[in-house]
């Protein structure tokens, strides 16, 4: 698809790329959501508590979030279609190790697996996207890659409903084998490959590796705090053959100080190498356009914010409502239905070139979603959810792609693997660090009640309701409804934060960074 000049309009051969293109992306988030709704399933069946899920869930965006910087320097050096199609088949690797797993660690290794997988998919995606099309078409073209995500999601819920419900848990993983084999033969013979960066030297490999172990280090330290302590330890803990005593230092600083010490670390190499006209994994082409730096400042904020909540709901709604997985999913169904539903009217701003008009009233109706949801989850009837979940799914289509988008606008062709490798890193960060947010909220509400519906919800609801006292299952039902409810209030706080930040970016020329594409190499050389 990349030329001389990218174009404005699509022909159907590249319509059918895109849609082959975000098929892959689609199987990736309806693995996300399929994981959210079988989540009880896998508690019971490999004896996860609430941390294990909550790594279930984290780990495959932590993953993603390390190495798709990396993915993205390396898809510009090699080509994104060859990076997507060697991320996607990794990925079904992964996905056959997650559906096989016999206990909790191999789970966790394979999702692992798939998280790194899916970021270079996710970012060679973008890279490809951003790259190929100009002016409406690639509003156009973002618009329906937010569509796919909202697609993916509809089917993702209910498909895990019937997994949970029909079959095991295991079939959520299996399944990814049918459609993945469609997307990379479609990819490969219809997505025209995105010509590899000219004149590329050799990688930061230093760079790359501080990055990845520093973004590591500081997502498990925020995922954990809550579990281990923050200052001082709850419990007695064996991490890694090192043992931390109940009262002793916990090991959330010690991460938190490696993490510091490796972005410290990263900060003084990259400016080394620069000093020695040596390439940065940070290229300079792309962190001197200030759009994309305050953009991705912008991602992360809303990254916090924006997808934290999906992971509590559906545990709620089964251990507090006792929903069965089916139903859980159709209540949720509302979102993605109110996603797609938002596509016409975020395409017709998008051929007006109004991106950041329909990132802005997205952002916002994500809010004020998220707060009937809030204002909704303690009430007997599960029904009165279903407003507050349209509207926020209405935000969330017109939002997430095109927040990418506008962050992407300005960086140069020739570098937009790496760009849109970083901008998925931080929002997967973002992602990573909402969860572990709300879940540190959820836990405090609850724990309030009872240490042990804190840490496994799911199965300490299921004895509550055996020992049939219904006064004991209505209070801890109120605890799980009060924890979510405080956890939404506060992710619809940071979207209004992240709507503040994308309104302060500065309103360049979105086509200028390409017709200044040779000022970008110079840049960088």
């Amino acid at each position: 698809m990349q030329t001389s000049e990218a174009p404005e309009s699509f022909s159907r051969r590249d319509a059918m790329g895109l849609i082959a293109l975000t098929l892959g992306v689609a199987l990736i988030v309806v693995d996300m959501s399929i994981v959210n709704l079988v989540l009880p399933q896998m508690a019971t069946d490999l004896d996860l508590g609430f941390s294990a899920l909550q790594y279930v869930s984290v780990l495959f965006s932590l993953a993603g979030a390390a190495v798709v910087i990396a993915a993205g320097d390396v898809a510009d050096r090699v080509g994104a279609r060859r990076a997507y199609l060697v991320g996607l088949a990794v990925f079904l690797v992964g996905s056959v190790l997650a559906a096989a797993a016999p206990t909790g660690a191999v789970l966790l290794v394979a999702r692992v697996v798939q998280g790194v997988a899916g970021g270079v998919v996710m970012t060679a995606a973008l890279a490809t996207i951003n790259a190929s099309w100009l002016g409406p078409a690639r509003g156009v073209a973002f618009a329906l890659y937010g569509a796919t995500f909202a697609a993916a999601c509809a089917v993702g819920p209910l498909l895990g409903a019937v997994v949970a419900e029909a079959a095991d848990w295991r079939f959520a993983f299996w399944i990814n084998l049918v459609l993945g084999p469609i997307a990379y033969v479609g990819v490969r013979r219809l997505v025209p490959a995105v010509a590899p960066r000219a004149g590329a030297r050799r990688p930061d490999v230093a760079g790359t590796i501080l990055v990845s172990s520093a973004l590591t280090a500081l997502t498990f330290a925020v995922v954990q705090a809550g579990t281990y302590g923050w200052i001082d330890a709850k419990r007695d803990i064996d991490l890694l053959g090192i043992g931390f005593g109940r009262g002793g230092i916990s090991p959330t600083p010690i991460a938190l100080g490696i993490a510091a010490t490796l972005f410290g670390a990263f900060v003084l190499v990259q400016r080394a190498r620069v000093r020695r006209e040596q390439p940065v994994i940070l290229d300079p082409a792309v962190t001197r356009v200030r759009s994309f730096t305050l953009g991705s400042v912008a991602l992360l904020i809303v990254g916090m914010g924006e997808f934290g909540l999906i992971f509590l709901l559906p545990l709620e709604l089964q251990a507090g409502h006792g929903l069965t997985p089916i139903q859980a999913g159709l209540i949720m169904l509302a979102t993605p239905v109110a996603a797609i539903a938002a596509f016409p009217l975020v395409q017709a701003l998008a051929q007006r070139s109004a991106t950041r008009t329909a990132v802005l009233a997205g952002l916002l109706l994500e809010a004020v979603g998220l707060v009937g949801i809030a204002l909704a989850i303690s009430a007997e009837q599960v029904l009165w959810l279903v407003p507050g979940l349209f509207v926020y799914g209405l935000g969330i289509g017109g939002a997430t792609a095109q927040l990418s988008m506008l962050v992407l606008a300005d960086v140069p062709a020739s570098r937009s693997s790496l760009a849109s490798g970083i901008s998925t890193a931080v929002r997967q960060l973002g992602s990573s660090l909402g969860v572990a947010l709300l879940g540190l909220l959820f836990s405090g509400v609850v724990g309030r009640t009872s240490g042990a519906l804190a840490e496994q919800p799911v199965q300490t609801m299921a004895g509550h309701r055996a020992t049939g006292d219904p006064s004991v299952v209505a209070h801890a039902a109120d605890a799980l409804a009060g924890g979510v409810a405080l956890a939404g209030l506060a992710a619809a706080a940071i979207l209004v934060i992240g709507a503040a930040a994308v309104h302060a970016l500065p309103r360049g020329d979105a086509q200028g960074a390409w017709q200044h594409e040779d000022a970008g190499d110079a840049a960088y050389a």
